[in-house]
C-alpha cells in the first residue's frame, strides 16, 4: 500500500531503483554534494589566503614590475590600480581625475595601490613607485638629498632622514609631512619615502597615510619597505627574508 505523500516500502525492503529513489537515500546524496561543495570551497579559499611566493604571512600579495626590476609585498586586500581600470579609478575618486590617476596614465608614476576591498577607515592610505634612470654617479645618499630638497621645495616638511638595512638591500628614507587642501578641508599626508639605487636606475617607494593615523601605520609600512627587492633580487619567487 502505498502512503500518500511518499514512497512506502517494507522493513528490510528496497523500493525499485535502489536506496536513492527513497528520501533517505535523496537526503544522503545531498549531504554529500553540500559537503562536497564545502570542501571545495575551503580548498580555493584556502589557496586564495595562501602567501604568493616569497610573501610573509601578512603581506601575503606581491606586487611584480619584471621590466623595471622592482617587487614587494603588500596586504592582500590593497589593489594596484593600472591605467586602464577605470572601474577602480571611479570607484576611489568618484568623477573627479586625481592626480594619481593622471600620472599613472601618463606614465610618471609606475604603480599605485590602495586599500581597496575592503578599504581602510583612512582614504589617504597608498602606496605609490616612481622608477627614473639615473646617472651612473648618483649615489643612494645624494639621490636622498636631492629629492628631500625637491619635496622641500614644493612645500613639505622634512621630519626625519635616515639610510637604513632593508634585509639585503640598503635604502634611504626621508620622512615627511605634506598639508594641503581636499574639498575644501585642510589635511596633511604624511609619507614614508625609502629610495633604493640600483643599476642606474632610482627606485623611489612611497606609502602615505593621513598625519593623524602615521603611528597607526608605521610598522605595516616598515614591514611592507622590508620586502622590496630592486635589481636581479627581484624575481617573484626570491624570498624576502634576509639572508641567514
Amino acid at each position: 500500500m502505498a502512503a500518500s505523500g511518499g514512497i512506502y516500502r517494507e522493513p528490510g525492503v528496497e523500493p525499485a531503483g535502489g536506496p536513492r529513489t527513497g528520501r533517505s537515500g535523496r537526503w544522503l546524496a545531498g549531504v554529500v554534494l553540500v559537503v562536497g561543495v564545502v570542501l571545495l570551497a575551503s580548498v580555493a579559499s584556502a589557496a586564495l589566503r595562501a602567501p604568493a611566493p616569497g610573501c610573509p604571512a601578512d603581506l601575503g600579495q606581491r606586487l611584480t614590475d619584471e621590466d623595471e626590476g622592482l617587487s614587494l609585498c603588500m596586504p592582500t586586500h590593497w589593489r594596484e590600480i593600472k591605467a586602464d581600470d577605470e572601474v577602480a579609478w571611479r570607484e576611489i575618486y568618484g568623477d573627479e581625475v586625481s592626480q594619481a590617476e593622471r600620472w599613472i596614465k601618463d606614465g610618471t608614476m609606475q604603480h599605485f595601490a590602495v586599500p581597496f576591498s575592503p578599504p581602510d577607515d583612512d582614504s589617504l592610505v597608498h602606496l605609490a613607485i616612481y622608477i627614473v634612470d639615473l646617472s651612473p654617479l648618483v649615489t643612494l645618499e645624494s639621490a636622498q638629498t636631492t629629492y628631500a630638497g625637491q619635496i622641500e621645495g614644493e612645500g613639505e616638511t622634512i621630519l626625519d632622514t635616515d639610510v637604513v638595512e632593508l634585509g639585503a638591500v640598503t635604502a634611504a628614507l626621508i620622512v615627511s609631512d605634506r598639508p594641503r587642501t581636499s574639498e575644501g578641508q585642510a589635511v596633511v599626508d604624511h609619507f614614508l619615502s625609502w629610495i633604493f639605487v640600483e643599476g642606474g636606475r632610482g627606485y623611489y617607494v612611497l606609502l602615505g597615510s593621513s598625519d593623524t593615523h602615521a603611528g597607526e601605520y608605521r610598522e605595516l609600512f616598515e614591514a611592507m619597505a622590508g620586502t622590496v627587492r630592486v635589481g636581479s633580487a627581484a624575481s617573484p619567487t626570491a624570498s624576502t627574508s634576509p639572508p641567514s
